[in-house]
């Protein structure tokens, strides 16, 4: 998966087996997917200037970000090994294949973490909603994302930077994890992304289940109920006076953690 690189430059790779150009070509695809997707949302929370009114939004545009910059990264990547078929090994493409492995590995692990985080902050809105409601706001949320992206330069970058001293003459990076020493994405990314994903899933699964039991079915008096809608709706109409062309707007909703 990697290459040594030499003055005189080296052959190109040896042919790939048919079943790795198929993978590649749906990666390719998923990538272009992606590249093309994720802005969408992100013009779309900017321009609402939702990102500043809602943390969660906040979050959810990072994912964005962090997913976009994902694609691209590999996207180049997969250019740039094309480029090694085409024109043969230089020290440019080797040294490109590091910078852009690099930053996919710093990405990728990134983009699991923020999914974690919203994981995290949708769970605490359902389990504790009073308090959650106080508590989180926008700038928590930013921190949030400066610790996301320390931790994963904390795991990243060390390992790649050891790996790339101890070699005498750099090698071309095919895949991201070449970055590393050898055993490193085994025993340490590969468990870290499982945790998240398993957390994550976790975390859903706890807020799907007590969705559930707060939405249940409660026993309530019809004529009060109506009486209640009917007061409602006067105060409404006497509280908008002489206004021409008012409006009276009757909305329902579910509200995380709040049973009547």
């Amino acid at each position: 998966s990697s290459t040594a690189f030499s003055e005189e430059g080296a052959p190109a790779p040896n042919p790939t087996p048919i079943y790795l150009e198929i993978i590649t070509g749906v990666v390719f695809v998923e990538c272009i997917l992606i590249i093309l997707a994720n802005p969408v949302t992100i013009v779309a929370i900017i321009k609402s200037k939702l990102s500043k009114k809602s943390h969660v939004h906040f979050l959810i545009g990072a994912l964005s970000v962090n997913d976009f910059l994902s694609g691209v990264t590999f996207l180049l990547m997969q250019v740039n090994l094309l480029m090694v078929r085409f024109s043969g090994m230089t020290r440019a493409i080797i040294e490109l294949s590091w910078v852009l492995s690099t930053l996919n590995t710093l990405v990728v692990p990134s983009s699991l973490i923020n999914s974690f985080l919203i994981g995290v902050d949708r769970f605490l809105a359902v389990a504790y909603p009073t308090e959650y409601m106080k508590k989180m706001n926008v700038k928590k949320a930013s921190l949030m994302l400066v610790g996301q992206w320390l931790f994963a330069g904390a795991v990243v970058l060390p390992a790649a930077i050891l790996k790339r001293s101890t070699q005498s003459q750099p090698q071309f990076i095919a895949y991201p994890p070449d970055i590393y020493p050898n055993g490193y994405a085994a025993y340490v990314t590969t468990p870290l992304a499982f945790i998240l994903l398993i957390g994550n899933a976790l975390l859903y699964a706890r807020v799907f289940w007590l969705y559930k039991r707060q939405s249940n079915k409660v026993f309530a008096n019809r004529d009060q109920l109506i009486q209640v809608f009917l007061n409602l709706v006067k105060n409404a109409a006497e509280a908008m006076g002489d206004t021409p062309d008012g409006e009276i707007i009757l909305t329902t909703a579910f509200k995380p953690g709040m049973r009547l």
